[in-house]
């Protein structure tokens, strides 16, 4: 690294001028205001050459990677939106054949108006999962503000007794939260739990069941036994419920289509790998 210039205030380089127009030499100038007299001469120079003691702004130093450069790493982000900036920098360096930090890595994609940030999870969906959630949304799309208040939405929740909670980071700017690049798509576990079931419709909540052993279908037909009347009751429901659940295996068993249809509730069905569609899922 070269030697650092100090740089002289604008009024004393201004001084430097003065006291040298009257008369002054460089080594008296200096000697007066305690400085070396190469500096005083310098500035001196500067002012016979330019005509003002101004000193220009500096470059800076060069940066260590181009233009064409810092595209290319901005396409390998958005190529992989997981890539981290340490690995990336590893890549940038066999390409240029010099140095360079992941600080400097994450600069450029910043520069880009990349951030990083701990990437949201959604369910896998695939391109038959998407038609079927598009076809859901056209066949209700007819029903009222009042008629889907009428909407029963049930659910169970899974409280995971030692769940990981780990986060991961993913590069995305700020309307891509959701984008397919950046979300990290989420699969069924099997992992011990304890489970609830509730519901809500637009005039309030229902009950809350806390399952007491595993949901097979004949337990489910006993929350819906247990759980229906008194809900209807509590938020003034019709007799006859539109209800929403999803398509858990105890959902689909024939005890509970027989038990739903004695209790007369409408199951308007629910597309796969759809829980944002419910709207119970934020509750």
């Amino acid at each position: 690294m070269g030697r650092q210039r100090h740089q002289y205030s604008h009024d004393l380089r201004v001084l430097f001028v003065q006291k040298h127009h009257r008369g002054l030499g460089y080594k008296k100038i200096a000697k007066i205001l305690e400085m070396s007299a190469g500096s005083v001469r310098n500035i001196v120079k500067y002012y016979k050459k330019h005509g003002h003691s101004v000193v220009s702004p500096r470059s800076g130093r060069k940066t260590i990677t181009d233009v064409r450069q810092d595209r290319r790493i901005v396409r390998e982000v958005e190529a992989n939106r997981f890539v981290s900036a340490t690995r990336l920098a590893v890549q940038v360096e066999a390409n240029i054949g010099r140095k360079i930090s992941a600080w400097t890595i994450r600069a450029r994609i910043h520069a880009a108006e990349l951030n990083g940030r701990t990437a949201r999870k959604n369910p896998y969906l695939s391109k038959k999962h998407r038609r079927a959630r598009l076809a859901y949304a056209k066949k209700y799309d007819h029903l009222t503000t009042e008629q889907w208040d009428d909407v029963l939405f049930t659910d169970e929740a899974r409280v995971e007794l030692h769940g990981s909670t780990g986060r991961v980071s993913v590069w995305h700017r700020t309307h891509e939260a959701f984008s397919d690049k950046c979300v990290l798509p989420t699969f069924k576990s099997g992992r011990q739990s304890v489970m609830v079931w509730a519901s809500i419709c637009g005039n309030g909540v229902g009950t809350l069941h806390i399952c007491s052993e595993s949901v097979t279908g004949e337990y489910y037909r006993h929350v819906l036994r247990s759980e229906i009347p008194v809900t209807r009751l509590l938020n003034d429901l019709p007799p006859a419920t539109a209800f929403v659940q999803d398509n858990a295996p105890a959902h689909r068993a024939k005890l509970t289509k027989k038990c739903a249809k004695e209790l007369n509730l409408e199951d308007l069905g629910h597309p796969a790998q759809s829980p944002d569609l419910n709207p119970i899922e934020n509750v």
